[in-house]
């Protein structure tokens, strides 16, 4: 019996400072500077898309949760779930939106870890919208 608690035991101080130096870090690209979406988006048009790279820098898996923010004459349509991303890995995600009258909009993409708690990053594109040609 002896045995097994100091096997136990000594697998849990092996185990925590791996789990006491762990890094929580997260990217979102494009960030949310100023990053002209190169197509140009026609007025009143639906079905429009842009994709951000959600990159886990960090040293340990985390869960995100997202926020899609429209900017302008611009309607999100779909915001895609982020989830799990592994520890120095990414996901690609797009989002989907209309448009309304030309001018300019944007989409702003927002990821906050949930577990564990203590990252966020934001994106940004923005967007021309054009009326169409007779």
């Amino acid at each position: 019996m002896r045995l097994s608690c100091a096997v136990a035991l000594s697998v849990l101080v092996a185990l925590t400072p791996a789990a006491a130096t762990a890094q929580l870090s997260v990217q979102v690209g494009p960030d949310n500077g100023t990053h002209p979406d190169p197509k140009i988006r026609l007025a009143n048009s639906t079905g429009n898309t842009v994709q951000f790279t959600v990159t886990n820098n960090g040293t340990i898996d985390a869960q995100f949760t997202k926020t899609c923010t429209p900017i302008g004459n611009v309607t999100i349509t779909t915001c895609p779930v982020v989830g799990l991303i592994a520890a120095q890995d990414f996901k690609v995600v797009t989002v989907t939106f209309s448009v309304g009258a030309a001018g300019s909009g944007g989409v702003q993409f927002s990821v906050t870890s949930t577990n564990p708690v203590g990252a966020s990053a934001v994106g940004k594109w923005d967007e021309t919208i054009v009326a169409p040609t007779a």
